[in-house]
């Protein structure tokens, strides 16, 4: 029977979040047990059943012998539509398509009749998703991240971490990631698993500052060749970059972290500091993002913000969208970003300005 890495490591009960060999030994499980699947494909099946099962357990709460029933038992259609209801926001419709296929092959590997693709209101649903997402196949999900809004939350961090002595590593280090997601234009998986021996803070002649970010693995990195991602010392509004990262990195020091240590911790409400566990999702940052526009919200309800509308994705987001408004070439802006598509231009969504100065300069 085929089985996805997930299936593997519940097999030999195993933590969600394991060493890179013992995940990579899985996904070679995966390899092995599929044979029956084209090579070519191989990991795309497996990576997209593995978004299937990481929903229904981490937002359903599901058993895996729930997510995946043994024997004759065929998943339910309800199941797959809510799925496809939580996915939309999240990922290209290729990358649901693929999930679906996913599905329908399992079943097949089982030799139970399923083809969620002919389901009427599947492919209404499948349809629907396409149109929303438009040409570009992007989530039509978070609000980007504008420059003012992201001042407005450092400034928050700041004085609550004045204000709230017990808790200023917290805020440090949210503010932290938050600085690096939206200049880096990092991805939510990224940030999450960096490490201490992934950042550096450099000088060129001339006194010229830098960040510099090694991002070890990605989503479409499948290799593992890592890339490069650099950010400017001091940018041109004026945050400074280097600064922040600098005092952070120090914070961490100080707490006894070494170079394979995570580069952002969990907080521990028991003890008011920060733990040495690894943030496993990007869940409880997103919750803690939504917090902070929230208190902003309620201090300045005239500010165009919508918490609910915002999470990690934003940062990358509003960072393409900064760089945009500010004239950097499109393809200098996918290199920094690491997109290797056009699918960036979804997000470039022109501002009244823009739109006004097109018919100003005529």
């Amino acid at each position: 029977m085929f089985t996805c890495a997930e299936c593997v490591k519940d097999a030999a009960k195993l933590p969600d979040q394991v060493p890179e060999a013992l995940e990579d030994a899985a996904h070679r499980v995966v390899w092995l047990l599929g044979m029956r699947v084209r090579e070519s494909s191989q990991q795309t099946y497996a990576s997209s059943l593995h978004r299937y099962v990481k929903f229904w357990k981490d937002v359903g709460g599901k058993s895996l012998s729930q997510i995946l029933p043994a024997g004759a038992d065929s998943i339910p259609k309800a199941d797959v539509h809510l799925f496809l209801g939580w996915a939309m926001s999240r990922y290209k419709y290729n990358t649901i398509l693929s999930t679906i296929t996913a599905l329908i092959n399992w079943h097949k590997d089982k030799e139970v009749a399923y083809d969620a693709l002919t389901c009427t209101s599947t492919k209404q649903l499948l349809n629907t998703i396409k149109a929303e997402q438009g040409p570009q196949g992007m989530p039509v999900g978070k609000t980007g991240m504008s420059k003012e809004i992201l001042r407005l939350v450092l400034s928050h961090l700041h004085a609550r971490g004045q204000n709230e002595p017990l808790m200023h590593a917290l805020f440090m280090c949210d503010a932290t990631w938050l600085v690096l997601g939206f200049y880096g234009m990092l991805r939510r998986s990224e940030i999450t698993a960096l490490q201490m021996r992934d950042i550096t803070v450099g000088q060129m002649s001339g006194n010229t500052r830098f960040v510099e970010i090694t991002i070890r693995k990605s989503k479409n990195d499948r290799r593992g060749d890592g890339a490069v991602v650099t950010i400017a010392g001091t940018t041109q509004d004026g945050t400074r970059v280097a600064d922040r990262v600098e005092q952070w990195l120090d914070l961490r020091r100080r707490a006894g972290a070494s170079p394979s240590d995570p580069l952002f911790t969990t907080w521990d409400l028991n003890t008011y500091s920060l733990s040495s566990s690894k943030i496993q999702t990007p869940e409880a940052l997103n919750k803690r993002l939504k917090m902070y526009l929230t208190d902003l919200k309620q201090r300045y309800p005239d500010i165009p913000v919508n918490p609910a509308t915002y999470g990690m994705h934003s940062l990358r987001r509003g960072g393409v969208m900064a760089a945009w408004k500010a004239g950097v070439d499109v393809e200098k802006i996918k290199a920094h970003g690491r997109w290797k598509s056009d699918a960036i231009r979804a997000y470039m969504q022109t501002t009244r300005d823009m739109r006004l100065a097109v018919t100003q300069r005529m």
